[in-house]
């Protein structure tokens, strides 16, 4: 019995724990994936970029160095990046040959 105990104490000591996310973020990191794979022909860019510029724009924004670990309290803030970057996309790279439009 007393062995049990001290395998089961050993046990939680190397469980690794997996981290809790909020589920705006959850869903917020959903909408921005399915946008970057959606639109990375249209803009001429791949997936990757596109998901990198907006996930550095938002760290940036928010301060966060690990994007993962953003509270639901940083989701508005990063959501209206999001947001405001994809205007930008189309505003500056929404035409047909992939240049950006200087006025």
């Amino acid at each position: 019995m007393v062995e049990e105990d001290k395998c089961l104490q050993r046990d939680k000591q190397f469980t690794i724990k997996k981290p809790v996310y909020s589920k705006e973020w959850i869903k917020l990191s959903k909408e921005i994936d399915a946008w970057c794979h959606k639109n990375k022909a249209e803009y001429g860019a791949g997936y990757q970029t596109l998901h990198d510029q907006i996930y550095g724009a938002i760290r940036f924004v928010t301060g966060c160095s690990r994007i993962k670990s953003l509270t639901k309290y940083d989701v508005p803030a990063a959501r209206f990046i999001f947001e405001q970057m994809i205007s930008e996309f189309k505003k500056n790279r929404g035409n047909k040959n992939g240049r950006r439009i200087y006025q």
